[in-house]
């Protein structure tokens, strides 16, 4: 979201690793915790008792895409280790951004899964959970996918049209 500011401020590639480095240090904790939660779920009987073969089903499903987010999220570490222990470049801070918003992307999945799976064995009903997951779903994909896709594009607008004008913004 914008923080008022209109102009870009370009960072060196130290910042930039440094930056997405902290995204994931911020993001990895919370998906590890809820992939525990995930994991116990499994064994509890309500879990057995309760919960459809479909329902199941998306559990296993919300499981998969907790853990592909995961490994998303853990692949800057390993990459580091292996490829470029004593450096950094901007491929990889970009490298970075790109694996924190693919992890995104899943993990954005598990929670609507959640909710539904959740409010289903509490509401015992079937619709107030696809509404509610549906509700979580909106949320998720709007607040970290269509608002940023939003702000990208308008500033991509304002870019070309200063550029149109013959005012060359300066470098982002």
């Amino acid at each position: 979201m914008p923080d008022g500011s209109t102009q870009d401020k370009p960072q060196e590639v130290e910042q930039q690793f440094t930056q997405a480095m902290t995204e994931v240090h911020s993001v990895v904790p919370g998906v590890f915790a809820l992939f525990g939660f995930q994991l116990i779920a499994a064994f509890n009987d309500i879990f057995k008792k309760e919960l459809r073969p479909v329902e199941k089903a998306l559990y296993v499903l919300a499981l998969l895409l907790l853990a592909s987010s995961a490994a998303l999220l853990m692949t800057p570490a390993a990459y580091h280790r292996q490829v470029r222990p004593h450096s950094i470049s901007d491929a990889f801070a970009n490298l970075i951004s790109r694996l924190v918003a693919w992890a995104m992307m899943p993990l954005a999945a598990v929670f609507p899964i959640d909710a539904y799976l959740v409010t289903r064995v509490v509401a015992g009903r079937v619709w107030p959970a696809i509404a509610l997951g549906i509700a979580m779903l909106l949320l998720f994909v709007g607040a970290w996918f269509v608002i940023p896709t939003r702000q990208r594009r308008r500033k991509a607008r304002a870019h070309g049209a200063l550029r149109r004008r013959g005012h060359e913004p300066a470098p982002a």
